[in-house]
């Protein structure tokens, strides 16, 4: 496969794994945004607290979920021999850390920079929804 088939089928793993990242934070929204739930945050700051932290974790999961999908892509690839090696250089991508020291062989490039696409992505769109989680909690920090 050259550069550009694997580039291909990376856009397609870029779609997919944002149209779960988006399903999860709105399913998540719909929860934490229904109006029970909504009227317990509000009278009780422990249950504020524990409620955005699960959201948080909920979406540190997401993340997670997506950079083994990419972990998996690459081994199916061959572009790296093991998983380990694999999740660690798509964690670095998808955070746009980088510096694993693992170095992806130049046919891969493109697709690992994707990848990085997906995670600037997947993190805007976690920092939306977490702030409008903390202006539902708090209203008073939008003034």
């Amino acid at each position: 496969m050259i550069a550009f088939e694997h580039w291909f089928y990376g856009i397609i793993l870029l779609a997919a794994c944002l149209f779960v990242h988006a399903f999860g934070l709105i399913t998540l929204s719909r929860i934490f945004f229904h109006e029970k739930i909504h009227n317990l945050r509000k009278r009780s700051l422990l249950f504020a607290t524990i409620t955005f932290s699960f959201a948080a974790f909920f979406a540190a999961c997401l993340h997670t979920l997506q950079a083994c999908l990419w972990a998996l892509f690459y081994l199916k690839l061959q572009a790296f021999s093991n998983f380990f090696s694999a999740i660690t250089y798509s964690l670095g991508a998808f955070t746009t850390f980088g510096s694993s020291g693992l170095i992806i062989k130049p046919e891969f490039i493109l697709l690992s920079q994707t990848q990085a696409m997906n995670g600037v992505m997947a993190f805007g769109l976690t920092t939306a929804f977490l702030f409008s989680l903390v202006l539902r909690i708090n209203p008073e920090f939008d003034k």
